[in-house]
């Protein structure tokens, strides 16, 4: 039987290795067959299979709802919707469901009168942008600018509301005012809201004080920014310092009470002795100078 390496393509045998003069045993060609397979046919490490990468949870995504009272939406409610869902399409890869999901996101009542408004033929063929502005025609009722500029107006600072509050509450009535004029020389429509917003912060802060102080600051510093955060110094600074008043008042009539109690309490006044029937005087028992003719007390 003649020893032959087993890879494929290898000829080795070890009988190669032995001189022709000596007779090799069989031990001896296994070991030189083994050395020869450690040496030109190393085996290969198992290769280290890295774990999968565990897959993210993804949390659902909610559809945004349209937020109506009474079947009607005011047209802030309606532009912080489109936004909402603006913002759903682009994280949600929803393909062809949009009009699914869009009318998922309206509400049954809304999409319901949509349908029944458009037959079953047109909804059909209306495009997504198409059931967006049919639904805004009956859920929004459109007001003219002029009444939001008259409540704009009439809004003023509640008594415990920050001006940060309040400024959040002016600027969605100022936008819906469509506060823009349209340049006569280049045709762009320029947007003047935020100065509105100012006038009407300024006019109505609840605090008098600060509002003096605002009305005297530098024309180039009254700006929106500049101003709120002007405004919030101060009110920072008034709260702070009533609360410290707050406690130097606690603290002052503890101490009071504490001055009272140590330095003792006013006492009664003793009970004054009776006047001596004889005599009419104050004294003690048996000092009364005159005697009784009796008893010679």
């Amino acid at each position: 039987m003649v020893l032959q390496c087993q890879v494929p393509a290898c000829n080795y045998k070890p009988s190669d290795d032995v001189e022709e003069d000596l007779v090799a045993t069989m031990s001896e060609l296994l070991q030189l067959m083994q050395l020869h397979t450690n040496a030109v046919h190393p085996r290969q490490p198992d290769a280290v299979v890295a774990p999968a990468p565990a897959t993210p949870r993804t949390e659902k995504v909610q559809v945004p709802k349209l937020v109506t009272k009474n079947g009607s939406a005011t047209e802030e409610a309606w532009d912080f919707f489109t936004h909402r869902w603006t913002q759903y399409k682009a994280t949600v890869n929803i393909g062809t469901q949009e009009k699914e999901k869009l009318g998922e996101a309206l509400g049954e009542s809304l999409l319901s009168d949509v349908y029944g408004r458009m037959g079953h033929e047109k909804y059909m063929a209306l495009s997504v942008d198409g059931v967006l502005k049919e639904a805004r025609h009956l859920v929004v009722k459109t007001r003219n600018k002029l009444v939001h500029r008259l409540k704009l107006n009439t809004m003023v600072q509640g008594g415990d509301e920050s001006v940060t509050s309040f400024e959040t509450r002016l600027k969605p009535v100022a936008r819906t005012g469509k506060f823009q004029v349209k340049c006569t020389g280049c045709d762009i429509l320029c947007d003047y809201t935020d100065e509105v917003v100012l006038d009407n912060l300024i006019r109505g802060l609840a605090d008098e004080e600060i509002k003096k102080k605002v009305l005297a600051t530098p024309e180039q510093d009254c700006t929106l920014p500049k101003v709120l955060s002007f405004v919030e110094a101060e009110e920072s600074g008034k709260y702070s310092l009533s609360e410290s008043k707050l406690f130097d008042s606690v603290a002052g009539l503890s101490a009071f009470k504490r001055q009272q109690r140590d330095h003792g309490k006013v006492e009664d006044p003793p009970n004054n002795p009776r006047p001596h029937p004889v005599c009419g005087k104050v004294h003690g028992p048996g000092n009364c100078t005159i005697k009784c003719n009796n008893c010679g007390i």
